[in-house]
């Protein structure tokens, strides 16, 4: 068994990047590589930039994250105009009267 890389065409074809001897009508595999989505690409790069940012940021303790997200809940909610997740969610949803049943 012999690996050798190639692009896939159109209808089914495959350019081979090497010449070999093969018979005729011989089965082959094609294994495609996974594509990321655009979503993903995103995410990466952030995720790398703000490794680059803030190495020490995956030392942090449970608590210290959890602490972290209580101090920034606590500034956006002061923030929102709503008094609560349920109302937010209303507005969002257009119903800011609470008239329609979930």
């Amino acid at each position: 068994m012999r690996a050798i890389k190639g692009v896939y065409k159109k209808r089914g074809t495959v350019e081979l990047r090497e010449s070999i001897e093969a018979p005729d009508d011989v089965e082959v595999l094609v294994i495609f590589p996974n594509k990321s989505s655009k979503q993903t690409l995103i995410y990466n790069r952030l995720k790398a930039k703000l490794k680059e940012n803030y190495p020490n940021l995956k030392n942090r303790t449970k608590q210290q994250k959890k602490e972290d997200f209580e101090r920034i809940s606590e500034k956006i909610s002061q923030e929102l105009p709503f008094k609560s997740w349920k109302e937010m969610d209303r507005a969002l949803k257009g119903d800011s009267y609470g008239l329609s049943r979930h």
